[in-house]
């Protein structure tokens, strides 16, 4: 019985590690689409300045 319990305390640890390492990554995938997106905001704002100018080309 106190084996079944030491074993049952390990595995929540271990999804508890888990837990905490899935928590990161989602936190770290968050912060890298929201640098895409600023990059992507960056890229469509450099667009429209040059095709500002191309048209203003005589």
């Amino acid at each position: 019985m106190e084996n079944a319990l030491k074993e049952a305390e390990n595995v929540i640890r271990i999804q508890e590690k888990c837990i905490r390492t899935s928590e990161e990554l989602l936190e770290q995938k968050e912060e890298y689409i929201s640098m895409l997106t600023l990059q992507l905001e960056e890229t469509i704002e450099l667009s429209r300045t040059m095709a500002q100018v191309l048209d203003s080309r005589p």
